[in-house]
């Protein structure tokens, strides 16, 4: 089968980049803080405390180790224990990065206290929220990749927090979390003015990462993306879906006014990428409410017929004469009926 739909696997970091895309990553492989150069000792109720030398930040430690309000404030006033904020992790992230990966706006707005009184660390280094780790991403990515809803809203209240930072692959925070399936946060992202059809680096944009999720597509729908948006290989964002069996999700965009008919770099419909598949609940929404060409060809000549499952033709041909005459469907679909019962 052509690799088209949610399977394909897609290079999300910019090319030479071998971490994956945080939408990709699992929440639990967090990177590992270097080793500590002093250490650390642990108070009867249990608070951790690192020494101010050491290349672990307080302001990490306090929020991962669960300190109390108390021990945070007597932090602040110790000698330089959450002096630094710089970037002390393998994957180039700095504390700034973990904490809005790991959700803990307390910890943010501690680091924003901090920024506010020293805008930048000992070595000079500027303490920002919109800083980008070694692949291009923000903090706001890393909090949008792992569905962190308080984050975001947090980062987003900042002046300096853009949602349409792209990271070197060309991924917005929306990308992400529309391809972690974070709907409530791709809502806050289009609200805040994130571009539902801003394009990675392969020219895909949000839609193209939906992965036949309905819900995801009729959210994305309210920001006006580019539904005919083509990756450089052509492929659409209907192409994917139809691909997948994403029937519901071909519905929502195809009555949106997606291009039924649109070919790809290989000239293949999303009809023809549903027929390969086997998909017949994607292929009676193409060609029912899509009215799309059944007779419709590769450059190679095949049509759906030929590329469907032939135990498959006559149970599309009553699927589609069933809606007919349920629906009251039109003569292009009686005439794709037809087709397929005399394929």
């Amino acid at each position: 089968a052509r690799p088209c739909g949610p399977e394909m696997a897609h290079q999300a970091s910019a090319a030479g980049a071998g971490a994956p895309h945080p939408a990709e990553a699992s929440a639990g492989a967090a990177a590992r803080p270097r080793a500590a150069s002093g250490d650390a000792t642990v108070d009867a109720d249990g608070t951790r405390w690192v020494p101010a030398g050491t290349s672990l930040p307080g302001v990490y430690v306090l929020s991962r180790e669960g300190a109390s309000a108390p021990s945070a404030a007597k932090a602040r006033e110790a000698d330089g224990a959450i002096r630094g904020l710089p970037p002390l992790f393998d994957d180039g992230a700095d504390p700034i990065h973990r904490l809005a990966k790991d959700g803990d706006v307390d910890g943010l707005k501690l680091a924003a206290s901090q920024a506010a009184a020293a805008p930048a660390d000992a070595a000079g280094t500027a303490r920002s929220f919109t800083a980008q780790d070694e692949d291009g991403r923000t903090p706001l990515h890393w909090a949008a990749a792992m569905g962190r809803d308080a984050a975001v809203a947090w980062l987003l209240s900042r002046e300096d927090v853009s949602p349409r930072t792209a990271d070197k692959a060309g991924w917005t925070p929306l990308h992400s979390a529309v391809s972690a399936g974070h709907t409530a946060v791709v809502a806050r992202l289009l609200a805040a003015g994130a571009d539902a059809a801003a394009r990675t680096s392969q020219g895909r944009t949000p839609l193209h990462y939906c992965k036949g999720r309905a819900l995801m597509v009729e959210t994305l729908l309210g920001g006006e993306p580019d539904l005919d948006a083509a990756d450089e290989t052509g492929t659409t964002a209907l192409m994917r879906c139809a691909a997948s069996g994403a029937a519901e999700a071909c519905r929502l965009l195809v009555e949106a006014g997606a291009a039924v008919d649109a070919t790809d770099s290989e000239g293949w419909t999303a009809l023809l990428h549903a027929a390969e598949s086997s998909q017949l609940g994607a292929a009676s929404v193409l060609i029912l409410e899509g009215s799309a060409n059944f007779k419709a060809q590769t450059r190679d000549g095949k049509t759906a017929g030929d590329l469907i499952d032939r135990s498959k033709l006559q149970a599309l041909a009553d699927i589609v004469r069933t809606r007919m005459a349920r629906d009251g469907s039109g003569a292009g679909a009686a005439a794709a009926a037809s087709a397929a019962a005399d394929a």
